[in-house]
């Protein structure tokens, strides 16, 4: 059963980690939950994804794609990685 606050924990962590990186470095959303949860992280994907559409919503990050800061969470298709605004 997760967490009551999970997607509190998972918004938490991507902005500790991007906190961690260089300016203008992205990273895997994968990241999140396997700090969080090491054994079972995939369970947590699907909620680590809508964690960060909703701050890319929010403008606290930055979704991109092919190295590209994506304009809308309506294009999201395939991989993705996250870095804080520039």
């Amino acid at each position: 059963m997760p967490p009551a606050n999970i997607e509190r924990e998972i918004e938490v962590a991507i902005l500790e980690l991007l906190s961690k990186l260089r300016e203008g470095a992205s990273m895997c959303p994968s990241e999140a939950p396997r700090k969080l949860f090491p054994e079972a992280w995939r369970d947590y994907m699907i909620v680590t994804r809508e964690t960060a559409i909703k701050l890319h919503r929010e403008g606290t990050i930055e979704i991109c794609q092919n190295g590209e800061t994506i304009g809308s969470d309506l294009a999201i298709a395939g991989p993705i990685r996250l870095r804080l605004p520039k």
